[in-house]
């Protein structure tokens, strides 16, 4: 588990699991703004994923804050 506290974004907590079919992501993070963004750009981030060769399988984003997952 990888945990940041970014200067824009606060405090977020995210794990990977790269196997070989792909890559799995679930997020964390402190604020509903953050999670709102992260799930606004996740498609940018399944296309850059693409770009190096790495299927995105699934990408879980939750607010601790208020327990919501998307």
């Amino acid at each position: 588990m990888l945990h940041l506290d970014l200067p824009n974004l606060g405090e977020v907590a995210a794990t990977l699991r790269l196997g070989k079919d792909g890559l799995s992501i679930h997020i964390n993070t402190g604020r509903e703004s953050t999670s709102a963004v992260m799930k606004q750009e996740q498609q940018s981030l399944e296309t850059a994923m693409s770009g190096v060769g790495i299927k995105l399988l699934k990408v879980a984003i939750e607010n601790e804050e208020h327990g919501t997952g998307a």
